[in-house]
Protein backbone atom coordinates (compact mmCIF):
# COMPACT_ATOMS: atom_id res chain seq x y z
CA UNK A 1 0.00 0.00 0.00
CA UNK A 2 1.42 3.36 -0.98
CA UNK A 3 2.46 5.47 1.98
CA UNK A 4 0.69 3.37 4.63
CA UNK A 5 2.47 0.94 6.91
CA UNK A 6 0.87 -2.15 8.46
CA UNK A 7 0.44 -0.52 11.88
CA UNK A 8 -1.47 2.46 10.49
CA UNK A 9 -3.84 0.13 8.65
CA UNK A 10 -5.42 -0.88 11.94
CA UNK A 11 -5.23 2.45 13.78
CA UNK A 12 -5.58 5.12 11.08
CA UNK A 13 -9.35 5.77 11.26
CA UNK A 14 -9.31 7.20 14.77
CA UNK A 15 -7.94 6.68 18.25
CA UNK A 16 -8.44 2.97 18.53
CA UNK A 17 -8.73 -0.14 16.48
CA UNK A 18 -10.90 -0.09 13.42
CA UNK A 19 -14.33 -1.67 13.49
CA UNK A 20 -17.01 -1.22 10.82
CA UNK A 21 -19.71 -0.96 13.47
CA UNK A 22 -18.42 2.36 14.84
CA UNK A 23 -20.35 4.68 12.49
CA UNK A 24 -23.65 2.93 13.23
CA UNK A 25 -22.91 2.72 16.96
CA UNK A 26 -22.14 6.45 17.13
CA UNK A 27 -24.39 8.09 14.54
CA UNK A 28 -27.37 5.71 14.55
CA UNK A 29 -28.69 6.68 18.01
CA UNK A 30 -27.96 10.38 17.37
CA UNK A 31 -29.88 10.38 14.09
CA UNK A 32 -32.87 8.53 15.59
CA UNK A 33 -32.87 10.83 18.65
CA UNK A 34 -32.91 13.89 16.39
CA UNK A 35 -35.84 12.54 14.37
CA UNK A 36 -37.86 11.54 17.45
CA UNK A 37 -37.16 14.84 19.20
CA UNK A 38 -38.11 16.85 16.13
CA UNK A 39 -41.33 14.92 15.54
CA UNK A 40 -42.41 15.02 19.19
CA UNK A 41 -41.41 18.59 20.08
CA UNK A 42 -42.93 20.12 16.94
CA UNK A 43 -45.82 17.65 16.65
CA UNK A 44 -44.93 16.79 13.07
CA UNK A 45 -47.19 14.44 11.16
CA UNK A 46 -46.10 11.58 8.94
CA UNK A 47 -46.41 13.68 5.78
CA UNK A 48 -44.30 16.55 7.18
CA UNK A 49 -41.68 14.13 8.50
CA UNK A 50 -41.54 12.33 5.14
CA UNK A 51 -41.09 15.58 3.20
CA UNK A 52 -38.39 16.91 5.55
CA UNK A 53 -36.65 13.52 5.51
CA UNK A 54 -36.78 13.29 1.72
CA UNK A 55 -35.29 16.77 1.34
CA UNK A 56 -32.54 15.93 3.87
CA UNK A 57 -31.65 12.72 2.00
CA UNK A 58 -31.56 14.65 -1.29
CA UNK A 59 -29.28 17.27 0.30
CA UNK A 60 -27.07 14.46 1.65
CA UNK A 61 -26.74 12.91 -1.81
CA UNK A 62 -25.77 16.28 -3.31
CA UNK A 63 -23.26 16.89 -0.50
CA UNK A 64 -21.78 13.43 -1.07
CA UNK A 65 -21.48 14.07 -4.81
CA UNK A 66 -19.96 17.57 -4.50
CA UNK A 67 -17.50 16.49 -1.82
CA UNK A 68 -16.39 13.43 -3.77
CA UNK A 69 -16.17 15.24 -7.11
CA UNK A 70 -14.56 18.53 -6.13
CA UNK A 71 -12.70 17.93 -2.85
CA UNK A 72 -11.61 14.30 -3.07
CA UNK A 73 -10.92 14.38 -6.82
CA UNK A 74 -10.07 18.06 -7.38
CA UNK A 75 -10.26 19.39 -10.95
CA UNK A 76 -7.06 20.40 -12.75
CA UNK A 77 -7.30 24.07 -11.72
CA UNK A 78 -7.36 23.02 -8.04
CA UNK A 79 -4.55 20.45 -8.15
CA UNK A 80 -2.89 22.10 -5.17
CA UNK A 81 -5.50 20.21 -3.18
CA UNK A 82 -4.17 16.87 -4.44
CA UNK A 83 -1.99 16.25 -1.41
CA UNK A 84 -4.90 16.78 0.99
CA UNK A 85 -7.22 14.77 -1.27
CA UNK A 86 -4.72 11.90 -1.28
CA UNK A 87 -4.52 11.95 2.51
CA UNK A 88 -8.32 11.98 2.82
CA UNK A 89 -9.24 9.64 -0.03
CA UNK A 90 -6.26 8.46 -2.06
CA UNK A 91 -5.50 5.61 0.29
CA UNK A 92 -8.92 4.19 -0.49
CA UNK A 93 -8.12 4.28 -4.21
CA UNK A 94 -4.73 2.65 -3.59
CA UNK A 95 -6.34 -0.19 -1.60
CA UNK A 96 -10.06 -0.12 -2.48
CA UNK A 97 -10.81 -3.43 -0.81
CA UNK A 98 -9.13 -2.65 2.50
CA UNK A 99 -11.93 -2.11 5.04
CA UNK A 100 -9.99 0.54 6.97
CA UNK A 101 -10.22 2.93 4.03
CA UNK A 102 -13.80 2.14 2.97
CA UNK A 103 -15.41 4.07 5.85
CA UNK A 104 -15.04 7.66 7.05
CA UNK A 105 -13.52 7.72 10.54
CA UNK A 106 -16.12 8.89 13.09
CA UNK A 107 -13.86 11.70 14.30
CA UNK A 108 -13.46 12.98 10.74
CA UNK A 109 -17.22 12.76 10.21
CA UNK A 110 -17.80 14.82 13.37
CA UNK A 111 -15.34 17.48 12.18
CA UNK A 112 -17.16 17.73 8.84
CA UNK A 113 -20.56 17.77 10.55
CA UNK A 114 -19.84 20.78 12.78
CA UNK A 115 -19.84 23.50 10.07
CA UNK A 116 -22.74 21.75 8.34
CA UNK A 117 -24.80 22.02 11.52
CA UNK A 118 -24.19 25.78 11.56
CA UNK A 119 -25.32 26.04 7.94
CA UNK A 120 -28.40 23.92 8.65
CA UNK A 121 -29.22 26.07 11.68
CA UNK A 122 -29.12 29.18 9.50
CA UNK A 123 -31.04 27.74 6.54
CA UNK A 124 -33.46 25.06 7.73
CA UNK A 125 -36.68 26.24 9.48
CA UNK A 126 -36.56 25.67 13.25
CA UNK A 127 -39.49 23.24 13.27
CA UNK A 128 -37.73 21.03 10.70
CA UNK A 129 -34.13 21.28 11.92
CA UNK A 130 -33.88 18.21 14.19
CA UNK A 131 -35.66 15.92 11.73
CA UNK A 132 -33.56 17.29 8.86
CA UNK A 133 -30.32 16.62 10.75
CA UNK A 134 -31.48 13.13 11.72
CA UNK A 135 -32.29 12.15 8.15
CA UNK A 136 -29.08 13.78 6.86
CA UNK A 137 -27.16 11.52 9.27
CA UNK A 138 -29.16 8.52 8.06
CA UNK A 139 -28.08 9.45 4.52
CA UNK A 140 -24.49 9.49 5.72
CA UNK A 141 -24.91 6.06 7.34
CA UNK A 142 -26.48 4.71 4.15
CA UNK A 143 -23.47 6.01 2.22
CA UNK A 144 -21.04 4.37 4.65
CA UNK A 145 -22.60 0.93 4.51
CA UNK A 146 -23.48 0.99 0.81
CA UNK A 147 -19.85 1.88 0.13
CA UNK A 148 -18.58 -0.87 2.41
CA UNK A 149 -20.92 -3.40 0.78
CA UNK A 150 -19.86 -2.36 -2.74
CA UNK A 151 -16.31 -3.37 -1.87
CA UNK A 152 -16.91 -6.33 0.42
CA UNK A 153 -20.13 -8.05 -0.62
CA UNK A 154 -21.33 -9.75 -3.75
CA UNK A 155 -24.60 -8.12 -4.82
CA UNK A 156 -27.41 -10.47 -5.77
CA UNK A 157 -29.95 -7.98 -7.05
CA UNK A 158 -30.00 -6.03 -10.29
CA UNK A 159 -29.79 -2.70 -8.45
CA UNK A 160 -26.95 -3.97 -6.27
CA UNK A 161 -25.00 -5.05 -9.36
CA UNK A 162 -25.67 -1.67 -10.97
CA UNK A 163 -24.40 0.24 -7.91
CA UNK A 164 -21.30 -1.94 -7.69
CA UNK A 165 -20.53 -1.53 -11.40
CA UNK A 166 -21.15 2.24 -11.13
CA UNK A 167 -18.72 2.58 -8.22
CA UNK A 168 -16.02 0.24 -9.49
CA UNK A 169 -16.05 2.13 -12.80
CA UNK A 170 -15.27 5.24 -10.74
CA UNK A 171 -12.32 3.42 -9.21
CA UNK A 172 -11.06 2.47 -12.67
CA UNK A 173 -11.32 6.05 -14.00
CA UNK A 174 -10.89 8.24 -10.88
CA UNK A 175 -11.44 11.90 -11.70
CA UNK A 176 -13.57 11.25 -14.77
CA UNK A 177 -16.94 10.44 -13.19
CA UNK A 178 -19.32 8.23 -11.21
CA UNK A 179 -18.84 10.31 -8.07
CA UNK A 180 -22.13 9.31 -6.45
CA UNK A 181 -21.80 6.28 -4.20
CA UNK A 182 -25.10 5.94 -2.38
CA UNK A 183 -26.96 7.45 -5.34
CA UNK A 184 -26.04 7.89 -9.03
CA UNK A 185 -28.66 10.68 -9.31
CA UNK A 186 -26.28 13.63 -9.51
CA UNK A 187 -23.94 11.84 -11.93
CA UNK A 188 -26.93 11.36 -14.21
CA UNK A 189 -28.23 14.93 -13.82
CA UNK A 190 -24.82 16.61 -14.15
CA UNK A 191 -23.46 14.42 -16.95
CA UNK A 192 -20.68 12.63 -15.07
CA UNK A 193 -21.97 9.09 -15.53
CA UNK A 194 -19.35 6.81 -17.04
CA UNK A 195 -20.55 3.93 -19.20
CA UNK A 196 -17.41 1.76 -19.08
Amino acid sequence: MKGVDAKSQSTWPWLGRYHPGWPLFLWGPISLACIVRGVVSHELGLWQTTVIGGIALLVWSLFEYVTHRFLLHPPAKFRRMDRWAYFAHGKHHDEPDHPVFALVPPLNAAIVLMPLLVIFYLVVPAHALAVFVGFFLLGYLAYEYVHLALHHASPRTRIGCYFRRHHLTHHAHGREGNFGVSSPLWDFLLGTTLRK
